[in-house]
């Protein structure tokens, strides 16, 4: 678990989590800052709740009193960090989403010959939330995945912007991709272009796919004889890699 920002953590610090982890202390040491850290990322990712007045698992028993009241010294202008790494090695359960429907894998098989495949073993991702005083509101403003220290994919949002960018994507070493489908084809410049996506907040919404109809290329021109395979496969492969591990 990463904190960093949030009520008497005001550096960034990682804390190791087992299945079973106790935590010894003093009185005021931060022992239940860490619990509520870890519930307040659940509000975050899974209620899309930034703002959480009570923790939707604790109830009421738990009080955060909003982004104003959990942010390090109750500054309206600080940044709360928060993230993890999550560790897949057991392969337990398959939880790599590809965000398609059967017949859109069906489509892509029949023309692309090939479908996402954006897994990783271990991912760590971090988010910071923000206040936006012009909305008064709280806000995702950062979102980033890395795996082994790689960084693969990063979005941004500001204050007042009715969307958010995809600022960064790097297909993992491991990841088999199609030459279409390199940076350095994709973008006239060669690398990774910012990309504009739905939504005030730089974590979207891990339930659906990304809409990649903003980029700032024509798809025609990655595949031309089916152009919306190409989009799709992007926004599926995207997805898998940035959201699935959240869902």
């Amino acid at each position: 678990l990463t904190v960093g920002g949030f009520k008497g953590i005001k550096n960034k610090a990682t804390i190791p989590l087992a299945p079973i982890t106790l935590f010894f202390g003093a009185n005021s040491t931060g022992k239940s800052t860490v619990l509520h850290a870890l519930l307040y990322l659940y509000e975050v990712i899974a209620k899309r709740n930034f703002d959480a007045q009570y923790s939707s698992i604790a109830g009421e028993s738990l009080y955060f009193g909003g982004f104003h009241n959990i942010v390090h010294g109750k500054d309206l202008n600080g940044v709360i960090t928060l993230g993890a790494t999550l560790d897949f090695r057991d392969g337990v359960a398959d939880i790599w989403d590809d965000y398609l429907s059967s017949s859109e894998q069906w489509l892509l098989e029949s023309h692309l010959g090939f479908t996402p495949d954006s897994d990783a073993d271990v991912v760590s991702f971090e988010l910071d939330i923000k206040w936006d005083h012009t909305k008064s509101r709280a806000f995702i403003s950062r979102y980033v995945c890395k795996s082994h220290g790689i960084e693969y994919f990063k979005t941004t949002a500001q204050a007042g912007r009715p969307d958010c960018q995809i600022a960064h994507y790097q297909p993992l070493p491991h990841w088999e991709v199609d030459e279409s489908f390199k940076i350095e084809n994709l973008f006239d410049s060669g690398q990774w272009e910012d990309v504009s996506i739905n939504g005030q907040d730089a974590l979207p919404n891990i339930h659906k796919r990304l809409d990649l109809s903003n980029a700032p290329f024509d798809w025609s021109d990655v595949f031309e004889s089916h152009p919306l395979a190409a989009q799709l496969f992007a926004e599926a492969s995207l997805s898998q890699a940035a959201l699935a591990p959240l869902k």
